[in-house]
């Protein structure tokens, strides 16, 4: 039998931490590459990128909410495909208690 080696998984902190230096190394080469000319100002006509800049900032700063958010969206899609799987073989599961009543989408205010 293979030794079964398990890759842990690294401190949030630590990432987080990792992701703003590279962030702050990152801006630190474009200013210094901006005041030299060797580049240009990034064009943002709609003006979205403080917004996006402190999306991601807020991404790097709660990396453990980020990875809550993934499990959420990989459980809900599996729920789906064991939904679906089972309507293919002919068995019914029940509907899930927070799904119930949720779908607003074709309901008519008149």
């Amino acid at each position: 039998m293979k030794d079964d080696k398990r890759q842990e998984l690294p401190d949030p902190l630590d990432l987080a931490a990792a992701v703003m230096n590279v962030s702050a190394q990152a801006q630190r080469m474009m200013t210094e590459n901006l005041k030299a000319g060797e580049m240009s100002t990034p064009s943002d006509p709609l003006g979205i990128l403080p917004a996006l800049k402190s999306f991601l900032s807020w991404l790097a700063a709660h990396p453990d909410k980020v990875v809550d958010a993934q499990f959420a969206a990989f459980d809900a899609y599996m729920r789906a495909w064991q939904h679906a799987a089972a309507q293919w073989m002919g068995t019914e599961l029940p509907v899930p208690a927070e799904a119930r009543g949720a779908d607003r989408r074709f309901k008519s205010s008149d």
